[in-house]
């Protein structure tokens, strides 16, 4: 079986009306993704690792939210420093212990 990257991650851009439940897209996803995708470039590692939107993934209170597979790890990245942390401690190097406070616990 051909792996064509290493890890996949989905953001979620949902964007309910006004005065419904809250929602990633309304919560700053959108731009974040755009971050994402920029600074993977910029790091010429966009091939290995892909980072697309996703509907609702339904942790919208914790939003904005990410899944990453294989691993089918979740995270809520909020601020550009965010998106650096995830980059250069789960995507390039897989220092778990540094990316903690960015991980959605399962009883969350």
């Amino acid at each position: 079986m051909t792996n064509f990257y290493t890890k996949h991650v989905f953001v979620c851009e949902n964007v309910r009306a006004e005065g419904e439940r809250v929602s990633c897209g309304r919560s700053g996803s959108i731009q974040l993704l755009a971050s994402l995708k920029k600074k993977m470039k910029d790091l010429s590692i966009e091939s290995k690792v892909r980072i697309q939107r996703a509907g609702c993934l339904d942790r919208c209170e914790l939003g904005p939210v990410q899944v990453s597979y294989p691993e089918g790890r979740w995270f809520s990245l909020k601020t550009e420093e965010d998106v650096d942390t995830f980059l250069k401690y789960y995507i390039q190097s897989e220092q778990i212990q540094k990316i903690e406070h960015l991980i959605i616990k399962e009883n969350q």
